[in-house]
């Protein structure tokens, strides 16, 4: 009998993973396009870590799945008090597309890219975000990596 109990466990388990996997799946557009917003630049050091500096100048790169390859992917920024950055609008090369951002102000921002469908308006992808802090900040003179001092507030 514990045989017989262990096998149903097994059974049932499996198919929840199962039923998960297909969920997982089916939830992914088809043609998705813009999949994924990083800040290359490397952020502050100790307690500013994972925190950028306003002021500062960082390198993004927006990954795409190469769905359309040929079309424009758009980035811009926006912060919590309504701030928005110019749009910026490059080509993808490969699976990437590279921008720079220098935020504005300290506090919580959302860098957002998206792939343009340069033929038809009524089908814009969702936009890709990411949340990051910004600090107070300053750019280390004659630095050429795009070193910034970060003062957390």
């Amino acid at each position: 009998m514990p045989a017989s109990t262990s096998r149903r466990i097994l059974g049932v388990a499996t198919a929840l993973v199962s039923v998960g996997a297909a969920g997982l799946v089916m939830a992914a557009p088809a043609d998705a396009a813009a999949i994924g917003v990083a800040i290359t630049t490397p952020s502050g050091f100790g307690s500013s870590q994972n925190v950028y500096g306003a002021g500062c100048q960082y390198k993004v790169a927006v990954t795409i799945n190469n769905a359309r390859p040929r079309e424009d992917v758009q980035f811009v920024s926006r912060h919590t008090s309504g701030v928005v950055t110019p749009m910026q609008k490059a080509k993808a090369s490969g699976t990437k597309a590279s921008f720079t951002w220098k935020p504005t102000r300290p506090g919580r921002w959302t860098l957002m890219a998206r792939q343009n469908d340069n033929k038809d308006a009524n089908k814009q992808e969702t936009w890709v975000m990411k949340k990051v802090r910004v600090g107070s900040g300053f750019a280390l003179p004659n630095s050429s990596d795009g070193t910034c001092v970060v003062v957390f507030p």
